[in-house]
């Protein structure tokens, strides 16, 4: 592809890197994503301790209504996080704010820590930073 030398530069390849660098971040991010959603339910279940249906999805619903709080409320921050602090910094962080969520949330043991780890969600607007 490269018939006239345009991507060959040291420069350009670390570019190149990096970029593949952010988007594999992405995906592992999209992939933990999308793997922790139809597990929530569960747990809720298991740490709900007897509880009837009702109460159970009550309280996933919750969950959910405060997760997307929390995104909410962390996008703009994100947002002016990128404006700050640039990109690198920013995913940094992100995907820090990530890994502490998913930590939180599999090592869970009452409904308490499933809130907390939706908490650490807050600057887990990963997609924006890529963007």
């Amino acid at each position: 592809l490269d018939t006239h030398g345009l991507f060959s530069s040291p420069a350009s390849s670390s570019s190149e890197r990096a970029v593949y660098v952010v988007q594999l971040n992405i995906v592992l991010y999209a992939f933990a994503y999308q793997l922790q959603r139809p597990v929530e339910p569960f747990l809720v279940k298991s740490l709900s301790e007897g509880a009837d249906a009702a109460t159970v999805a009550a309280t996933y619903g919750r969950l959910q209504s405060f997760f997307q709080m929390a995104q909410t409320v962390g996008s703009p921050i994100v947002g002016a996080l990128l404006d700050r602090w640039g990109p690198r910094r920013c995913s940094v962080l992100v995907f820090g704010c990530c890994a502490a969520s998913y930590a939180i949330l599999a090592a869970a043991t009452s409904l308490r820590d499933l809130f907390l780890a939706k908490a650490a969600a807050t600057l887990q607007a990963g997609f924006l930073v890529a963007q």
